[in-house]
């Protein structure tokens, strides 16, 4: 026998659903703010002999990390190795990521503590530089973030943006004071992201996602050639494309990092010396930045001086592009060579001279140079 049972009026049945899922959501978690921006949190700048306020230079100064401006870098010339700047909270705030924008090669460590003087290191974040913007996950409780500089820097605007994202403890449910180990999450890499790692709050279940320590696969690129000077390069793991379908693209686009993630881009670029402005650091980005305003000077000079141009996989040249700086009147030699293994060709396939007024460009033209790296 089935007991039928009409159902409510239309009026009743809206009604009935609305307060069934009113108790089924849970109260809507906090949204993490950027706590460097809350009224109330304290910035400063200390250098390597312990002073404070003292650490930038060339008109650059600590408002320009927190400006959302993620192009104007700050200039930490006279911060010195062991220099930091620190950001103190009103009240304790549970972190959860820490984003860092640079743009060149000086390596920086993030910490965290709660009362100003025990400092933990943020995982993976101990000696590490990241071109462009990178996100650090931490999910822990602190009152204190420190940014501190072991090799400290010299000329470069270098550091862009520190951004500080977390939620007041006091307004928290649960503070996420039990949280598991983090295990790797299964097939997380991508060409271009490391493996993810996760951990759950045993109290609460919320599960938190970051990138580990890992580096990304890198592309791994293909050449499809249609016909002599059409085609593409593709890579073989994700949908990123190179169309070289309507002629010659400049290939510098698709570089232009030089340290730490460079294994992802399709154009490598390596120099051999520092760049003469640099103590020690060596911002060769600028040779493919393409702005003419930019230079890049060898600390050496003489044989032995190059910079070295490398592809994913084998380009057919048209057209290499070089302008050079210098006083009127002086001659500039460009030598290209072709790399064979580790070591260049006996002949150089270009050289190029150039006299100079107020500043010269060097082309080089081919119509079949096949090459994966090359030397100027």
């Amino acid at each position: 026998m089935k007991i039928l049972q009409a159902p409510p009026p239309q009026g009743l049945r809206a009604i009935l659903l609305l307060a069934f899922a009113a108790l089924a959501l849970p109260a809507a978690a906090a949204e993490p703010v950027n706590i460097a921006r809350v009224d109330g949190t304290t910035k400063k700048v200390v250098n390597a002999s312990g002073t404070e306020g003292s650490g930038f230079s060339g008109g650059t100064g600590l408002s320009m990390l927190f400006d959302g401006n993620l192009k104007a870098g700050t200039r930490l010339r006279d911060i010195g190795s062991g220099g930091y700047i620190q950001l103190d909270f009103q009240e304790p705030y549970f972190v959860t990521t820490i984003d860092v924008t640079k743009w060149y090669r000086h390596k920086y460590s993030l910490s965290l503590s709660s009362d100003g003087t025990t400092w933990e290191p943020v995982d993976y974040a101990t000696a590490v530089n990241r071109y462009g913007t990178k996100t650090w996950g931490v999910y822990k409780a602190a009152s204190h973030v420190r940014m501190s500089f072991p090799e400290g820097s010299t000329h470069c605007e270098d550091v862009a943006e520190l951004e500080v994202w977390g939620v007041a403890v006091s307004g928290m449910e649960c503070n996420h004071e039990s949280i598991s180990s983090w295990t790797e999450v299964p097939n997380s890499a991508t060409c271009t992201t490391a493996v993810s790692e996760q951990a759950r709050c045993s109290t609460c279940g919320e599960v938190f996602v970051r990138e580990s320590g890992s580096r990304p696969l890198g592309h791994d690129y293909t050449a499809n050639v249609l016909e002599p000077g059409k085609g593409w390069f593709s890579c073989k793991r994700c949908d990123e494309q190179i169309n070289c379908m309507d002629g010659e693209v400049d290939l510098t686009l698709y570089g232009k990092m030089t340290f730490d993630d460079t294994y992802v881009q399709f154009v490598d670029l390596l120099t051999s010396t520092l760049d003469r402005t640099e103590g020690d650091g060596t911002p060769s980005i600028l040779l493919f930045d393409n702005d003419v305003n930019t230079t890049w000077t060898s600390t050496q000079r003489g044989s032995g001086v190059y910079a070295q141009i490398s592809f994913k996989t084998q380009v057919r040249l048209t057209k290499v592009v070089m302008t050079v700086s210098g006083w009127d009147g002086m001659f500039v030699t460009s030598e290209m060579k072709a790399l064979e293994g580790a070591q260049e060709a006996d002949n150089a396939f270009f050289t190029g001279r150039v006299q100079l007024s107020g500043g010269g460009t060097i082309t080089a033209e081919f119509s079949e140079q096949d090459i994966n790296a090359f030397r100027i």
